[in-house]
């Protein structure tokens, strides 16, 4: 995994375009390298509906800090991901996942999730 990240650190270092800016935020998706598991996010289940934002520099704070979303690719919606080891609060944007890559389908109530507000995520 850190090879993925080294690699995306490495070529926005050749293009020069990090040296003038004060953050530099990378967005990566675990599921286009193959993996099974990311951050303890089972990306077998998520697919491409999960998404890292790495911020690779930051002179204001910690750099080498990972958030993780849920994606809707259709819609270009973010949704923050609860910690991996929070199962309980994972479950309804694993099943959110789930309608999105159609594996589901999506029921005709709005989410009432403080993350989705009242209006179905992806819709």
């Amino acid at each position: 995994m850190q090879k993925c990240i080294d690699v995306v650190i490495k070529k926005a270092a050749i293009t020069n375009c990090q040296r003038d800016a004060k953050v530099v935020i990378g967005v990566y998706s675990p599921d286009r390298y193959g993996f099974e598991e990311y951050h303890g996010y089972p990306v077998t289940r998520l697919r491409d509906c999960i998404r890292a934002a790495v911020v690779l520099k930051n002179r204001f704070g910690r750099p080498n800090v990972y958030h993780h979303f849920l994606f809707d690719g259709a819609t270009n919606r973010f949704a923050e991901l609860p910690k991996a080891s929070e199962a309980n609060l994972l479950e309804p944007f694993l099943n959110q996942a789930d309608r999105l890559l159609g594996r589901k389908v999506s029921p005709k109530k709005s989410i009432t999730n403080s993350n989705f507000g009242t209006k179905n995520f992806g819709k």
